[in-house]
């Protein structure tokens, strides 16, 4: 099944995430400010925790220079048996999606 791109590619980015972590729990957190180009600005913050094998978890925030805040939580995980990532995302009004997308290692 052929999928598009800017799904195959957040699930690529997610594996690598979860390759790469460190072997032992830790939290790491990053933050700062932006501006764009049509004047918006704001602070930023995100926070990656967890562990490889059992799983990170991913809180971000962001607020605007209005004071307006947006927030997302993820969660991801990876089977190693079946080579299948699992991804659940809540936003800042509750909602959550989740899905999940098998990786076929090439030899």
């Amino acid at each position: 099944m052929r999928r598009p791109l800017f799904t195959t590619v957040p699930a690529l980015l997610c594996l690598t995430l979860l390759c790469t972590a460190a072997s032992e729990a830790a939290e790491r957190q990053r933050s700062g400010g932006f501006s764009t180009s049509r004047g918006h600005s704001g602070t930023y913050q995100t926070t990656v925790s967890g562990q490889r094998g059992a799983g990170l978890n991913r809180q971000q925030t962001v607020t605007g220079a209005n004071g307006k805040t947006l927030s997302r939580d993820a969660s991801y995980s990876y089977d190693q048996v079946s080579n299948t990532l699992h991804r659940s995302v809540t936003g800042s009004q509750g909602n959550t999606r989740s899905g999940s997308i098998t990786v076929t290692p090439t030899p």
